[in-house]
This record gives structure tokens, sequence and C-alpha cells, in this order.
């Protein structure tokens, strides 16, 4: 865990208050043309996958090239996630071979270890997303978007407005705002090295990891909040953690061409959650889930669910 033992040393670093979070501009959706180079559109995207992740990481590939083939793409990867990606043919990508380190304890196994600290294995696992999106910055590109492996594009991507850093904001209830953050550490975009430094110092000793450290880094630096429609996560369908104490899962649907995901009657940019959630997703989750799954499976990306989920997909007769 070095790459953290030296991101500790600057960690007392003083943090300058830019903007209250609720004062920070969102701009309007505006699309990016696949391939073009519109005021916000000329970013990279960055996520990171390991082996238990690889079907997870192939329908976030397929969904991106679908809509934006072209965006540089960089992934942070272990050996098993770095040989699917070097052989895959949907869309160039750079693997970055980061994750073999942290061997085969699995996401459960590292989320148990919770020191927080210089040692915290899991922590240290989630920096590696400001490690492959400095490899993009590096590669000379205005700026990245990290986002989950278990983001599911639905559309072409939107700008990016001009600010250091992106953030998405919790659609989610007090009391969850609270535990994990006001901001997804899923889906993240920033314009320069600095934001990424700042993201680790706050990352350490923060409530939750480098999710809530997030409104550390927002008060620090110039900052702008990523479209709603952007990056919905499943669980803002519960009641139980939905920002208005309602159930939405009614509010994800399809138009009226059966194929386009709508949420709040918005298009729905992406949708982030995993479609066949793992022992660890708590029971009370799966409707969330089911709901997900049962919209996707009918929208324009049916055929990439089909052919990375295939079991979803089996004729029931």
């Amino acid at each position: 865990m070095g790459c953290l033992v030296r991101w500790l040393a600057v960690a007392g670093a003083h943090v300058l208050a830019v903007a209250a979070p609720e004062a920070l501009p969102r701009p309007d959706v505006a699309l990016c043309t696949p391939g073009g180079a519109a005021p916000g559109c000329a970013f990279a995207v960055a996520t990171m996958a390991s082996a238990p992740s690889l079907p997870e990481l192939e329908l976030f590939v397929r969904t991106l090239a679908r809509f934006d083939g072209s965006r540089p793409l960089y992934v942070a990867v272990d050996a098993a996630a770095g040989a699917w990606l070097r052989a895959q043919t949907f869309m160039a990508a750079v693997a970055l071979d980061v994750l073999e380190k942290y061997g085969p304890r699995g996401r459960d196994g590292l989320k148990r270890q919770k020191h927080r600290n210089a040692t915290d294995p899991w922590l240290s696992l989630q920096l590696e997303k400001t490690t492959v999106m400095e490899a993009a910055l590096d590669a000379g590109h205005a700026g990245v978007l990290f986002a989950d492996a278990d983001v599911i594009w639905l559309s072409p991507l939107p700008a990016m407005g001009p600010e250091a850093l992106g953030v998405s904001r919790c659609l989610c209830s007090k009391h969850t705002e609270r535990r994990y953050g006001r901001y997804n550490g899923g889906m993240v975009f920033a314009r320069n090295a600095s934001v990424l430094d700042v993201w680790r110092r706050a990352s350490v000793g923060s409530r939750y990891y480098e999710q809530s450290a997030l409104e550390d880094v927002v008060r620090a630096v110039p900052s702008f909040l990523l479209p709603r429609e952007a990056d919905v996560a499943a669980l803002y369908l519960l009641k139980s953690h939905s920002h208005d104490g309602r159930d939405h899962a009614a509010d994800l649907e399809l138009a009226d061409d059966n194929a386009t995901v709508l949420w709040m009657r918005r298009p729905l940019l992406s949708a982030h959650g995993h479609v066949l959630p793992g022992p660890q997703y708590a029971r009370w989750a799966r409707p969330a889930a089911d709901r997900l799954r049962a919209v996707l499976g009918r929208s324009v990306i049916r055929d990439d669910l089909c052919a990375t989920h295939a079991a979803l997909c089996k004729d029931p007769g």
C-alpha cells in the first residue's frame, strides 16, 4: 500500500473553501457527438475492473462503444481483466496493470479491513481510481470521467462543465448521505492532476473512504454537478434510500419507442448498478436490481445485456 503512504505525507494540507455544495453550477444537458470536439466533450473515460467484475466490464465497454466508440478509454485492471480488455474488439482501450497486487480477497474481503489510514487495503484499492484518471490526463486529454464498471451507458455522453471537478449528487435520503457521502464516488470528472491530489489527501480518515471525501474536494476546487440523468443508481429507486422517501421503481421505464430508458420522464444517460447482484447485496435492495433488469432487458441495450449476462435472456419455455 505504498501509494497510500505517499499520499498520507501531505494529508494535513489546508483546504480552502470555494463554494457551498448547494451553490455548484449544473450545466444544461448537452450530449456529445461521437468523435466530436465540441466544448466540454474532449475528455477520456476511465474505469477499473478485476476478474469478478468481467461481465460488468464487458457490458460497460459494449454500451460505451455502442454510443461513443471513439471515446478514449483507460482501465485499471488485474491480470484477468487485462487479458480480456486487450483481446476485445469493441473499442480501443488502454489497460493499466495496477490491481493484481490486491490479490484474490475480493470486494468483501478488502472492505472488512476498515483501517481508513495508510494501511487500509480497501481505501488503497478505491484510490486506484485516481491512478487511472491521472494516466489519462498524463496522456494529454483535457479531462477524464471516471465511472464504476457497473455503469451501463444508455446514451452518448453529456458535455462536461469548464470547472476542474465534476461530481454526481446522491439522489438519496439524508441518513444515506450522512453515512456514505453527498456525492457518488463512482462517477467523478477531473480536468487536472492537482484535483486528484486533493482527493487523495481528503480520503485519508474520511468517514466513508474516497466517496465522502469528495465533500472536502468540492470545497477546495471549482466544481460543477453532473446531470442528474447521468448517474442514476439502482438504490435511488427504493423508498428506504430515495431522496424523498418515496418508491421510484415505476419512474424507471421505457419511452414510447420501446428502446429509450426514462428516469422521472427524462431520457436516462446511464444506469449505475449490478444487474446480477452478488451475495453481498442485501435482500431488501434486490427489488432495485429486479426493476433495473426488467427495463434494460427491453431497451436499446438488450443485445449487450444478453451477450454479457446470458442467463437473463433465456427463453423461459
